[in-house]
């Protein structure tokens, strides 16, 4: 008698020939078949990847689709999904331990107020070198609503039925769709970390979060939050700081595109909660308000990549 699927992994992809056997691969040894399902959405490669796929139709189903981006490619495979829970993983990050869903597992069959189980999880470069580690933060609303953080990083595991209910991903989105996706299932129920090493994330100038930081992030970022807290209002403390911190985080990407009016954003996170923005580093504050003449200088004075990388140390971006 076939088990019942336990697991969905969904995997969108487009033109991702570079990794995609690899993260396929991990998958496919990370996983117990009999009780998970693996979907890869072909969201209309050009490339070699559906050529590569076709090697792989014998151990996953594979759904090709016209292209739509990365949205639309999660939703219809979240549509598909037959497994109790799913986790996404990017075609491009491989899963680098079993114990992931197991210990997901114990935890959602165990507390139906928990929607979302997440764990800490390493950088690693194009060659798979662990470059840094991430040790994320116990879940509160606060800390993923009002402190402006995703919190979730690869390896989040969620209810198939709680990710559909809130209706997937935003398409309209090409940056933070993640971002609100677990902002929505936070309306549901708990998030529960798993304070353990049990996921990846690589880092390369082609991913959408490294090489796309621009004005359209910055307001992605305002509109996300602005969109929730309409929706789903919370206390007075937890809005005021989450907008304002929404506005700091779009004026941190004047780093990477000086079109972003830094000004403005800091004047605004300033007025919506003037106790959230003392709390800055006085150093970043400088630099926001002097934008963008200061970005100007740092990439005269070859400056800018070292304040990249103490950015990205200290979790700025």
């Amino acid at each position: 008698m076939r088990r019942k699927v336990v697991f969905t992994v969904i995997t969108p992809v487009y033109n991702g020939a570079q990794y995609i056997k690899e993260t396929i691969n991990s998958v496919l040894a990370q996983t117990q078949r009999e009780i998970t399902e693996y979907l890869v959405i072909d969201d209309g490669s050009t490339d070699e990847t559906p050529h590569i796929l076709k090697n792989y139709r014998n151990h996953i189903k594979v759904i090709t689709k016209q292209n739509e981006g990365q949205a639309a490619a999660i939703n219809l495979g979240l549509s598909l999904a037959k497994g109790k829970y799913s986790i996404i993983v990017n075609a491009d990050d491989p899963l680098i331990s079993r114990e992931l869903f197991t210990r997901s597992a114990e935890i959602l069959d165990s507390h139906q107020e928990i929607v979302l189980t997440y764990p800490d999880w390493v950088i690693i470069d194009r060659k798979g070198k662990v470059v840094r580690q991430i040790e994320t933060v116990e879940y509160s609303k606060m800390e993923l609503v009002g402190n402006f953080n995703c919190l979730v990083g690869p390896g989040g595991i969620f209810r198939t039925r709680i990710g559909t209910e809130v209706g997937g991903w935003d398409p309209s989105l090409r940056f933070v769709p993640d971002y609100k996706f677990w902002l929505n299932l936070s309306t549901k129920g708990q998030f529960k970390r798993i304070p353990e090493i049990l996921a990846a994330w690589r880092t390369h100038e082609s991913s959408i979060s490294v090489g796309g930081r621009s004005l359209q992030m910055a307001k992605e970022r305002i509109f996300v939050m602005e969109d929730f807290l309409a929706k789903h209002p919370q206390n007075s403390e937890i809005s005021t700081t989450a907008l304002s911190n929404a506005y700091y985080h779009a004026a941190l990407l004047t780093f990477f595109d000086t079109r972003v009016p830094s000004r403005k954003y800091l004047k605004k996170s300033y007025q919506l909660s003037k106790k959230n923005f003392r709390r800055k580093n006085i150093f970043v504050l400088l630099f926001l308000i002097l934008s963008p003449l200061s970005t100007m200088i740092a990439k005269i004075t070859l400056l800018h990549g070292l304040l990249v990388r103490v950015a990205r140390k200290n979790n700025l971006f």
